[in-house]
């Protein structure tokens, strides 16, 4: 499997995380009728899904509704973390080259791998760790790559909402410093 890597110049490397997703592991919107509509297949995804949808009398009081949207974080414990909106720009337009040709990373880096269609990817936390987000289509499949690098967690989103393809943002807003 040849990896193909961003073109980012000038930033430093950061070994911390890595993650491997693949198609069937993307997270998706969820509708009002639905706590949680996802297809990631993890056992805890899974559990925590089946507690929210099986026993909505035992979460009352902890999901709260807003503009008719369900959620659990309560929106008052959202803070500014620092940066303003997309104050941490994202990656709209990747350019990749080849693994030989990557010479700006060695092969100790710690990177996201992405394989869908048939189509690998992988986006190394050394240019995540500056951007958070990469808005790219891999396997002609619209996604958002994303990366917090203070709570060293990952996600890959499909960017199809309502139909539109649609480009994320940081929102520059922090829960519980992550």
């Amino acid at each position: 499997m040849q990896y193909q890597y961003p073109i980012i110049g000038g930033i430093g490397v950061v070994t911390v995380l890595v993650a491997m997703f693949a198609a069937q592991q993307m997270t998706v919107s969820h509708t009002e009728n639905d706590i949680i509509k996802t297809v990631d297949k993890s056992p805890t995804l899974i559990k925590q899904e089946q507690i929210l949808l099986d026993n909505p009398d035992e979460v009352k009081g902890k999901i709260q509704v807003t503009n008719g949207v369900r959620h659990l974080v309560p929106l008052d414990k959202i803070r500014s973390g620092g940066p303003p909106k997309d104050g941490i720009p994202s990656i709209d337009d990747p350019k990749f080259v080849g693994a030989d040709d990557a010479t700006f990373m060695s092969d100790k880096d710690t990177v996201i791998g992405l394989e869908i269609n048939g189509d690998t990817r992988a986006y190394p936390l050394s240019i995540l760790v500056w951007h958070e987000i990469v808005n790219d289509k891999v396997g002609e499949v619209p996604v958002a790559v994303t990366y917090c690098p203070l709570c060293y967690t990952n996600q890959v989103f499909e960017r199809i909402i309502d139909g539109k393809e649609v480009a994320f943002g940081t929102s520059g807003k922090l829960y519980n410093s992550n």
